[in-house]
């Protein structure tokens, strides 16, 4: 097809010319002119193939730009999937693990209700055996002031009132021996509550981090966003999630995902403060102590 546009103009050009010079013959004696210009052509074609060459190759490594992009956003959707499961199932698991949390505190109240139980029936048990003992002193006094004790008869009673208090003793060596036992559960039930706390600790830092993954912060570092009127709280806004929802609209986002700390914009390095939803005051300063809302994390 090049070389078809070549010939055509070639030979419009020499049309062209033998028009212009057929009074003048004498003037393409030889074929000089002519083979001068066709010489000249065929250089510009060589030079017009080479550039045509040159687009082609542009145009398949734009083919494969494309190809190479389409696979890239089909990676990003996967991964999008991706990231709204594992935030599933982390969302689940602090949600058992809550749970558990809940389980434990209870077992342990319940564990506190016996070791109390116990310990009423230990001083209980220890102030009968005080009511036992008295009793047999007195039952020796009284048969010391009669001088007419029946040998026997009294070794028995002794007898008989040591075995309770042996008995007694062995109820309280048992009940002692309970309260250790509960007490040790209770400390184990506190270090799995322990655990269990840190693990949860350890899943919200998690979400924090999947949140930031798929969410933008919009605020820099000393970067805040408030509500113009009085000197202090959020005026308009009326709380910090709604200036950090309208921080995240006028920036281009539909939702907040998160927000961080809120205090006066006279501790912030520059604050943005709204008229209203959709009408703010770009970089106000921070000489004021309206309230601001920083570390703004947006989502579409």
């Amino acid at each position: 097809m090049k070389q078809f546009i070549v010939a055509t103009a070639v030979a419009s050009l020499v049309c062209g010319t033998a028009m212009a010079k057929g009074k003048d013959n004498e003037s393409f004696l030889n074929g000089k002119p002519f083979g001068s210009l066709s010489a000249d052509i065929q250089a510009n074609t060589a030079a017009i193939e080479s550039i045509s060459s040159d687009v082609s190759a542009l145009q398949a490594g734009v083919v494969s730009l494309s190809s190479d992009l389409d696979a890239i956003a089909a990676q990003v959707e996967t991964n999008s999937g991706d990231i709204e499961s594992l935030q599933s199932a982390d969302a689940q698991l602090a949600s058992d693990l809550q749970a558990l949390v809940i389980a434990h505190n209870n077992d342990i109240a319940s564990l506190e209700a016996q070791i109390a139980d116990a310990e009423a029936g230990v001083e209980a048990l220890q102030a009968e055996v005080q009511v036992q003992l008295a009793s047999l002193n007195a039952a020796i006094a009284d048969l010391a002031a009669a001088q007419a004790s029946d040998v026997s008869l009294l070794t028995a009673q002794i007898t008989g009132l040591l075995a309770q208090v042996v008995s007694l003793n062995g109820q309280i060596d048992q009940q002692s021996g309970r309260i250790v036992g509960l007490e040790s559960g209770l400390s184990a039930l506190q270090a799995d509550v322990t655990a269990l706390s840190e693990s949860l600790s350890t899943l919200d830092g998690r979400v924090d981090v999947l949140e930031s993954y798929h969410a933008v912060k919009i605020t820099e570092e000393g970067e805040a966003y408030g509500h113009h009127g009085a000197c202090s709280g959020f005026n308009g806004c009326k709380d910090p999630a709604t200036c950090a929802q309208w921080a995240c609209e006028i920036n281009g986002y539909s939702a907040v995902a998160s927000f961080g700390e809120d205090k006066p914009c006279t501790e912030f390095d520059n604050c943005h403060l709204f008229f209203s939803q959709g009408n703010i005051d770009w970089d106000w300063g921070n000489w004021c102590g309206v309230r601001g809302v920083t570390d703004i994390y947006c989502e579409q």
